[in-house]
């Protein structure tokens, strides 16, 4: 949506959303692409040594999916790209100046932590995407404050620029996170009059939220927003999800609609018969209908003439 309002704008000789249609493609590309790709590995771990066999489509897959992380630019700097981009609006949030829709956040920050309390509260949007705007603020904050120290130090720009990289490229990520939160609530929030798909969805834009929390614990932590109390509370409401939403997992991937013919996984077939697939898949296989002479001349004689002892 925001593409297409800036296409529009572009066309009409108004460049004055490119740097933030810049910096949300950029985060968003980075973002994605390394979460998919650390998830097609889990994935794979997850199946056992099937998972390695590529009749199981994970290796190839995942061969696919890590190029992503560095064609069309490579992650990291990518992710230096969006957080100059977020320095540049914290500066501007620090004189009163009008930010872009997607950073306007850094001119209100929250003075004060968490108030939730109990599972349901951390099931309310609004309270874990508070959450998640804090957890960027004072991440971009930190890096441009460290920024602009060490220039006002005397060191030179792109020396102060290396010396607080890692801290930028966290705060992107901080920030692309956020935007990811917010407009899974925002689609949830548009979603047509029907009840149970939309609970399901809930619970599953819960669940992406708060498992974000739960594996990035330490930068909620960090700066006191949450308590070690509440991370407990945020943790039983997680665990309470993946409960929840186990029945309706094989549900939710059908909905991606992928055929047989383009999963080419034996162990995603849509009938589920794994096993069954695996043998078949591997009967076919041209290779296995080739003889070995090392087991014709060797093996076979010596496993015939040496009967079992049980």
């Amino acid at each position: 949506m925001f593409y297409n309002n800036a296409f529009s704008e572009i066309r009409m000789e108004n460049f004055n959303s490119l740097p933030e249609l810049h910096a949300i493609t950029a985060g968003m590309k980075a973002f994605a692409t390394e979460i998919c790709s650390n998830g097609v590995e889990v994935c794979r771990k997850a199946c056992g040594g099937h998972g390695y066999s590529l009749y199981s489509g994970l290796p190839s897959l995942y061969t696919n999916v890590t190029a992503s992380c560095t064609y069309e630019g490579e992650n990291t700097v990518l992710h230096l790209q969006v957080a100059r981009f977020l320095v540049k609006c914290f500066a501007a949030a620090q004189l009163g100046t009008p930010l872009p829709t997607s950073t306007a956040y850094l001119s209100s920050p929250s003075a004060s932590g968490c108030q939730a309390t109990t599972p349901v509260d951390f099931l309310n949007p609004e309270v874990y995407l508070k959450a998640y705007e804090c957890r960027a603020y004072r991440l971009i904050a930190s890096a441009a404050r460290k920024l602009q120290n060490l220039v006002q130090s005397g060191v030179e720009q792109y020396l102060a620029w290396n010396s607080s990289s890692v801290e930028l490229v966290k705060a992107s990520i901080a920030h692309s996170h956020y935007l990811a939160v917010k407009i899974f609530i925002s689609a949830l929030n548009s979603l047509p009059d029907q009840p149970d798909v939309k609970a399901v969805l809930k619970r599953l834009c819960d669940l992406y939220a708060l498992y974000g929390i739960f594996t990035s614990a330490g930068d909620f932590l960090q700066h006191g927003y949450l308590s070690g109390k509440q991370l407990d509370v945020v943790t039983t409401a997680y665990l309470g999800l993946l409960a929840e939403l186990r029945k309706d997992a094989v549900l939710l991937v059908d909905a991606f609609d992928f055929t047989d013919e383009q999963l080419l996984s034996a162990l995603g077939m849509y009938d589920g018969n794994v096993y069954h697939s695996l043998l078949e898949w591997a009967q076919k296989n041209p290779e296995n209908k080739k003889a070995n002479p090392v087991f014709q001349i060797y093996l076979k004689p010596y496993l015939q003439s040496n009967s079992s002892k049980l």
